[in-house]
């Protein structure tokens, strides 16, 4: 997700520009896996106009354009089998709780918690559940969205939302964000309080 203001805000305007200008808000950049930075390009007064666009839009890439390409495990899509490996998940997570003190610092970007070091094959999902005084209050998880450097907007609830849920990896490890109002909030441990930004909650 690229937000304007990153050094590259005008490509659409003004493509080969490198300074950005100023911006009255936010935005999410469509086709973010195509994007790259114009500075990585060897461009100078002596190579042609045509060799750098060449550059830029001929060269190979992840994304793959093939229409003929065989897809496979689509049974797994199904919202019965993912809620099976969802529980699965979940029954097996290391849970963190993180307190008020460290979670504000977190969302500030100068704390985040220690990754004990794991091998491949022991790598337990992690999950923190976080209070909510209503199904429509967000502020913790905005603050956590922050913590881990996902993009969120003030005004509106953090996007990905699942059943009151937010999935993501982290540092190679599946991690889950988890509402008080979700169905999964049940996988909480009773002696856990629920993270929050603001005063020490029960429940």
């Amino acid at each position: 997700l690229v937000r304007r203001g990153f050094p590259a805000a005008t490509w659409c305007e003004r493509r080969f520009v490198l300074e950005g200008s100023p911006s009255g808000g936010d935005t999410i950049s469509p086709d973010v896996s195509r994007v790259m930075r114009i500075s990585d390009l060897v461009y100078d007064d002596e190579t042609p106009f045509s060799e750098a666009i060449g550059a830029l839009l001929s060269q190979e890439r992840v994304t793959d354009m093939e229409l003929g390409v065989t897809i496979g495990g689509v049974e797994t899509l199904e919202r019965s089998h993912y809620e099976k490996v969802l529980h699965g998940m979940l029954s097996t997570c290391e849970t963190w709780a993180l307190i008020q003190r460290y979670l504000t610092l977190c969302s500030t970007g100068s704390w985040l918690p220690h990754l004990s070091s794991s091998t491949a094959s022991n790598r337990p999902p992690i999950s923190i559940f976080f209070h909510q005084a209503s199904k429509d209050d967000f502020e913790t998880l905005r603050a956590l969205c922050s913590c881990f450097g996902l993009y969120h907007h003030p005004k509106f609830s953090p996007r990905g939302l699942y059943r009151g849920m937010l999935r993501f990896t982290w540092k190679g490890r599946d991690m889950f964000l988890i509402g008080r109002y979700s169905p999964y909030y049940k996988y909480k441990p009773k002696n856990m309080s629920p993270v929050s930004l603001r005063i020490a909650t029960s429940g």
